[in-house]
């Protein structure tokens, strides 16, 4: 088994006709203006899931912070409206075809940041979780923040920012560590739970193989 503990979470939501999601200064204005808005929301409660864990923004000295993004919504518009063909002047946007790479949102997120640490891009939010706990197992981060983002009516964003397993009284998440197909839960379910956690210590399911559970300190 392994595990990871939990931090803190944070959550955003955008509705459209709202104000556009904006990341704040620590992302430059160019790559602001390059974001859709899953892909800003994302930025945004990342960021701000690292300032309740005490981090200063960016990163200085930057560090090993990964960043495990479960979405898919900003890079598929991106693809969507690429492949639709060229303006009419005939040429495609560079700009455009950047978006549509699915690594995208999570490699802004790692820009503004200033991490030092792997980096990659989940379609369920139980794979980004298990991804995070085993990369903070191994020691190839010394936090991780995982964020999933679900489209529908409104757009939902969640975070959590875990650190390695240790000796003290909290929530962990744990990971049974054996080899599982890829996960058909959606981006955010496995998320929600880490924001509002039993009221008593216990354990919750996460999906399979995956639980956030309540322990004391050893």
């Amino acid at each position: 088994m392994i595990s990871a503990t939990l931090v803190g979470t944070a959550v955003e939501r955008w509705t459209p006709g709202d104000p556009a999601p904006d990341p704040g200064p620590s992302l430059p204005e160019e790559r602001r203006r390059k974001l859709a808005p899953a892909d800003a929301l994302a930025t945004r409660v990342g960021l701000e899931v690292a300032r309740r864990a005490g981090l200063v923004v960016p990163l200085a000295p930057p560090r090993r912070l990964a960043i495990l993004l479960a979405a898919d919504g900003g890079p598929r518009a991106a693809r969507t409206e690429f492949l639709a063909g060229p303006p009419p002047a005939g040429l495609a946007s560079p700009t455009l075809f950047l978006r549509t790479a699915a690594n995208f949102p999570a490699a802004q997120l790692a820009i503004a940041l200033g991490c030092r640490g792997p980096c990659a891009t989940f379609a369920a939010g139980r794979d980004a979780l298990e991804r995070a706990a085993l990369w903070l197992a191994q020691g190839a981060a010394r936090e991780a923040i995982v964020v999933g983002t679900r489209l529908g009516e409104r757009i939902e964003a969640v975070a959590a920012l875990l650190r390695p397993d240790d000796a003290g009284s909290g929530w962990r998440v744990e990971s049974d560590a054996r080899r599982k197909p890829a996960s058909d839960e959606d981006e955010i379910s496995s998320l929600l739970p880490l924001v509002s956690p039993p009221a008593e210590p216990g354990e919750v399911s996460l999906g399979e193989g995956l639980r956030l559970r309540w322990r004391t300190s050893r």
